[in-house]
């Protein structure tokens, strides 16, 4: 991870310094914002076939359920993104293409 404001809060989710969690409710705009921009760079690529529609929602699930994942987690690391990756493609590929 290069971007050390997401590292931050990714570490503080994890037993590390909680205060840079309150960027996540009070001031959500750098992370969410850089973790989007990040991941829709890799997916433009990774995805060539999925319209840019498609692939916007899929980030943004992504995104957002990896933080509340971090944030209150209900399962384990492993599970979750077994979760979150079987739901992004589902939104990325509707109708079952993934």
């Amino acid at each position: 991870m290069d971007n050390p404001l997401v590292k931050s809060v990714l570490v503080a989710a994890r037993g590390g310094e909680d205060d840079l969690l309150a960027y996540l409710t009070t001031r959500p705009e750098p992370v969410f914002g850089t973790a989007m921009a990040m991941l829709d760079a890799y997916a433009v690529e990774a995805w060539p076939d999925v319209d840019e529609e498609s692939r916007g929602l899929a980030v943004e699930t992504i995104v957002r359920l990896t933080v509340s994942h971090i944030v209150q987690p209900v399962a384990s690391p492993e599970e979750s993104a077994r979760r979150i990756a079987t739901i992004t493609a589902r939104i990325a590929y509707p109708g079952g293409r993934a």
